[in-house]
């Protein structure tokens, strides 16, 4: 709601920083929207309670431009909370996720998930499309070991990017100023 966004704070410690499907698609976090949570009533704290998400989770754009897919690091799921149009997919197992973040970062699955995609204007996917996904197993994983690394140094690589992110925001020039 309008009366919960808060543009422009000069102070953001009380504020609950919130990002659109593009702003987690973003290596850096250039655009952080900002909510007051003591302006929320209790159904929309509800609300903002079922945009969290969880480390780990691979989310995929199911509006606009559909099947882009990113991974949650332990910054984007402890500090922010993310555009319901993303579609979370959680997995516990960590090798069966980097499989299935290299499944879905693939040509094969952007078609899948196109095949299903609706709208004139601005493209659409439910959540239920991505569920009903049909994903090849392989019947021997060793034979989709590479492709569970790449998954594996994916994940990795964005848990870097996202700590070296932080770091920059909180020690990098601006840092400087406040001195």
């Amino acid at each position: 709601s309008s009366n919960l966004k808060v543009d422009n704070p000069s102070d953001t410690n009380s504020l609950i920083p919130y990002l659109t499907a593009n702003g987690a698609l973003e290596l850096r976090r250039f655009t952080i929207k900002w909510i007051d949570p003591s302006k929320a009533n209790n159904q929309q704290k509800a609300c903002m309670d079922m945009l969290r998400i969880e480390e780990g989770d691979i989310l995929i754009t199911r509006s606009g431009t559909i099947g882009k897919v990113t991974y949650a690091t332990k910054d984007l799921a402890t500090n922010y909370l993310i555009s319901d149009d993303l579609v979370r997919i959680r997995v516990k197992d960590e090798t069966l996720r980097a499989y299935l973040l290299s499944y879905f970062t693939s040509k094969t699955a952007l078609s899948l998930m196109l095949l299903d995609e609706y709208g004139s204007v601005q493209q659409h996917l439910q959540p239920r499309h991505i569920q009903e996904m049909l994903i090849p197993v392989p019947d021997d994983w060793e034979n989709a070991s590479a492709m569970i690394a790449a998954g594996q140094k994916f994940m990795k690589a964005m848990e870097a990017m996202s700590i070296a992110d932080r770091d920059i925001r909180v020690n990098g020039f601006d840092a400087l100023l406040q001195i």
